[in-house]
């Protein structure tokens, strides 16, 4: 998600890793949370604690924290130390172990963990920021669900109304809503991943932030939900006047990569639909779904692009060999096709911006960039590494950048 994105424009692709090799595993987490609340500490100290506990162990990536949000972000480190640093996390946001029983109500406060795994670290760091939200949207969740930051004891659940969307696990009953006429399905996503694949029959909102999600579906809701089109069209927010009446939707249903923009975008539809309009979303996002699902029962077109170094992965996460890098400068992902494009400048640009005004006025700075990436190649050193990853010798432990 967001959080990813921002180490993937401090780093450069390492190319796609084996499928059979599983040396790191890749962990995709986020609980939504009240941190202080819930942990009794400040973000700069779980930030502290965060980092004592996982730079030892050779943990890198981004994680996001936000006091009135939660934690996001995703990891990769040696294979072996998934319980350890699950459990870790859990402990330091006192929650209880997973047989814990939740209401229906309250399994958006719990973990939410993914892991695939990897030959090689797809990152090149280890980050820990603190943010305003932990996936932004321009709304935080407190502002969503008014209990989200209540004390415990503040809570009113008197009108037994759900915060967020229904969970709907990966198969069977996700596909009734893809088929479901009376349902409207909407990747939340962003138009440069939809790009690259999403599910049959589903709308694409054509966002290039997610910010934008809030004000798309507010057109959506004065237009009572009217009818969409595929997913190759978009939705039409403007349909003929000679075209047969709007048609109404009975349901909606939504998904994202791994969980967390859909998860916060039914809430926030939750809280601005009538209360009989029933809202669902994917339960562990597409990667989910990818990894569940068999390809011959599947009803994913493409492939998912995701915020680190393998640039895209297709069913069973195995990541893609069709798009084997992304550019610096849009980050959208690039084809072998793209790669010989003219527009095509390792660092620089690419058929998608190169004529774009905005990152035009950057080029310079992308390709001052781009000279002292090679420079330190030349001269057998990192451009971009984690001065504070030590070894137990002293030793800085780093991969070689590509």
């Amino acid at each position: 998600t967001q959080a990813q994105m921002e180490e993937r424009a401090s780093s450069t692709s390492e190319g796609n890793a084996s499928s059979d090799d599983r040396s790191y595993a890749v962990l995709a987490l986020y609980k939504f949370s009240s941190l202080h609340k819930t942990t009794g500490l400040t973000c700069d100290e779980i930030k502290q604690r965060l980092e004592d506990f996982l730079r030892p162990r050779f943990v890198r990536g981004l994680l996001l924290l936000a006091n009135d949000e939660g934690i996001n972000g995703t990891i990769s480190f040696p294979t072996g130390n998934e319980a350890d640093i699950q459990s870790f996390l859990r402990n330091l946001f006192l929650e209880e172990d997973d047989d814990h029983q939740q209401t229906e109500d309250d399994q958006y406060k719990r973990f939410r963990f993914s892991i695939s795994y990897s030959s090689s670290h797809l990152f090149h760091r280890l980050k820990v920021k603190i943010r305003q939200e932990i996936v932004s949207m321009g709304v935080c969740m407190k502002d969503i669900i008014p209990s989200f930051a209540a004390e415990a004891d503040e809570v009113n659940d008197s009108t037994g109304q759900a915060e967020v969307g229904t969970y709907v696990k990966p198969g069977p009953e996700w596909h009734s809503l893809l088929e479901d006429p009376n349902c409207l399905v909407i990747d939340t996503r962003n138009d440069y991943e939809i790009a690259l694949g999403t599910f049959q029959n589903a709308s694409n909102p054509s966002t290039k932030s997610f910010t934008e999600f809030p004000e798309w579906f507010r057109q959506r809701k004065e237009q009572s939900l009217d009818s969409a089109e595929s997913s190759e069209g978009g939705v039409s927010s403007n349909p003929p006047a000679t075209t047969r009446a709007p048609k109404k939707f009975d349901k909606v249903a939504m998904f994202c990569t791994g969980g967390i923009r859909c998860e916060k975008a039914s809430a926030y539809c939750v809280a601005n639909l009538p209360k009989d309009l029933p809202v669902y979303h994917l339960e562990g996002g597409i990667l989910g779904y990818l990894n569940q699902v068999p390809k011959e029962e599947s009803r994913w077109n493409g492939e998912c692009y995701v915020f680190d170094q393998r640039i895209a992965v297709g069913h069973e996460l195995k990541p893609s060999k069709q798009f084997t890098t992304s550019c610096y400068a849009c980050r959208h992902p690039l084809s072998q096709q793209d790669l010989k494009s003219s527009d095509y400048v390792k660092g620089s640009s690419c058929s998608y911006c190169r004529n774009d005004p905005e990152k035009e006025q950057k080029r310079y700075r992308y390709e001052h960039r781009q000279k002292l990436v090679e420079l330190s190649n030349e001269k057998g050193r990192l451009h971009i590494h984690d001065p504070k990853e030590l070894d137990f010798q002293g030793e800085k432990r780093l991969t070689t950048e590509r």
